[in-house]
């Protein structure tokens, strides 16, 4: 069985191959990734994380919600449980989230951004791994009311214009790149 660092470092390894993935930017994961401690639960200030962009390529649409703890806009995503796969966090957070039931199967590694996050909580900072999570239609998710005061399907020109954290904005303007 794969240890933590080795389920994270594979994921790097994957996104040095990633032509839109931003070299310097991987440098500084692969050094946090030496550094040891790699999720919440060993390093509550600055650990590895994941976000995942459900979007319908078609409509070129994706869903964002409202997020209450932060008070800001954000595509859905969690922290890593210790031992947990970056895939499996992805899948587990998208039952808790959105309750909608996936395997790995559908999802895919896309990118990765640094949040540094001002608030009163614990976090300060975030090693993203983001995924994306395509379907064929815009779903009526049953988002948790926990999470977010309103989550929903627009285009990626208005969910652009929605996000306030540049690393997202970065993300999202990508994958527009990509189709």
């Amino acid at each position: 069985m794969k240890s933590q660092y080795e389920k994270i470092k594979s994921v790097l390894d994957h996104a040095s191959h990633l032509s839109h993935v931003d070299k310097s930017l991987l440098k500084k994961f692969f050094n946090r990734l030496e550094q040891g401690n790699l999720v919440r639960d060993e390093n509550p200030d600055d650990h590895f994380s994941t976000f995942f962009i459900p979007f319908v390529q078609k409509t070129k649409q994706l869903f964002i919600g409202d997020h209450i703890k932060s008070g800001v806009w954000l595509t859905p995503g969690g922290h890593i449980d210790k031992g947990e796969d970056p895939v499996e966090t992805v899948v587990r957070e998208i039952k808790e989230e959105l309750d909608t039931e996936v395997t790995d199967k559908n999802v895919e590694f896309f990118d990765i951004s640094i949040t540094d996050i001002s608030s009163h909580y614990p976090c300060k900072r975030h090693y993203d791994l983001w995924y994306l999570f395509r379907l064929p239609e815009s779903t009526a998710f049953n988002y948790t009311r926990e999470e977010y005061k309103i989550a929903q399907w627009m285009s990626v020109g208005k969910a652009i214009r929605r996000l306030t954290n540049v690393g997202q904005k970065s993300v999202i303007e990508k994958l527009s790149n990509t189709w």
